[in-house]
C-alpha cells in the first residue's frame, strides 16, 4: 500500500469514526431524555440497580464521545496532513 492509498484510508477512516462518535452523542442525548421522562415514575430498588449498571455501561461510551474522540480526530487530522504535505513536497 503507498502513501497515497494510506492517506485515503485515514480519511475514510477518520470520517467513519465523526460518524460514530455523532451517533454516539445523539444516543446519550435520547437515552438522557429517556432517563429524565421515566425518573419521577420510577423510583424503587430496581431503577437504582438499573441506573447503576446502566452508568457503569455507558460512564466509557459518554467519555470516549464527549472527551476523548476530539482528540483521536485531531490526530487523525494531523496525520492527514502530514501525509499530504510529504505528498505534495513540503
Amino acid at each position: 500500500m503507498g502513501f497515497d492509498e494510506t492517506r485515503d484510508r485515514l480519511i475514510y477512516f477518520r470520517d467513519a469514526l465523526a460518524g460514530f462518535v455523532e451517533v454516539l452523542r445523539r444516543a446519550d442525548l435520547e437515552n438522557a431524555a429517556a432517563v429524565a421522562r421515566l425518573s419521577g415514575t420510577w423510583d424503587d430498588s430496581f431503577s437504582v440497580e438499573f441506573g447503576r449498571r446502566l452508568a457503569e455501561l455507558t460512564g466509557p461510551v459518554v467519555q470516549f464521545s464527549s472527551r476523548d474522540a476530539e482528540r483521536y480526530l485531531a490526530y487523525l487530522d494531523d496525520q492527514i496532513d502530514g501525509f499530504g504535505r510529504y505528498l505534495d513536497g513540503r
